[in-house]
């Protein structure tokens, strides 16, 4: 009987909420007309903010593909000091909010050692398209490990054993054995 009121609670709540839901998602269309969508499609900051996504997003879709498959194949095949920090930092920046990473972020690279640092050289985040690119990325980076990780996991290991035994070296052997690197990158590139 319990379990029945439970199920009743439950799909009595699914029922009450996704009706909002779907109005919410079809204010969008109605209340402004559709010639004020248009018209703000075509105006031109629009334009430069869906250039900026467009460069910003292609720029750190590449990095996170280039930092997230090797971090996850050595997550999954080897042993090294740190490792269950580096599972656990990775599995931390994904418990908060994108916007307390990004205000993290903006704490680093504004006012402190590694700010300044950065600033010395010449190389200002803050503000500008590479601090962009920069959340992006971290903000990507453990949801693009995480993908990385568990497709390499799917793969059996005798592929990359079998090309060992044919002489492949370590780089050779991933790249003809573990077809998760052609995967992974078709998951990660839109």
């Amino acid at each position: 009987m319990a379990g029945l009121n439970f199920r009743g609670l439950c799909i009595a709540v699914s029922l009450l909420f996704t009706p909002f839901l779907f109005m919410a998602i079809v204010a969008l269309f109605v209340v402004p007309g559709p010639e004020d969508i248009l018209e703000a499609l075509k105006s031109e900051e629009m334009i430069f903010s869906l250039k900026l996504s467009l460069l910003t997003a292609s720029i750190s879709t590449v990095i996170v593909m280039f930092i997230a498959i090797p971090i996850g194949y050595a997550l999954l095949r080897f042993s090294f000091p740190g490792k269950s920090v580096v599972k656990s930092i990775l599995d931390l920046s994904m418990a908060f909010p994108e916007l307390v990473l990004e205000l993290a972020l903006l704490l680093l690279f504004g006012r402190t050692l590694v700010g300044e640092a950065f600033q010395s050289l010449g190389i200002k985040v803050v503000f500008t398209k590479l601090g962009i690119v920069v959340v992006q990325i971290f903000t990507a980076l453990p949801y693009a490990t995480r993908i990385a990780y568990s497709t390499f996991e799917s793969v059996s290991f005798r592929y990359e054993l079998v090309s060992r035994s044919l002489g492949y070296a370590s780089s050779r052997r991933l790249e003809t054995s573990r077809s998760p690197w052609r995967r992974t990158a078709s998951l990660l590139l839109p």
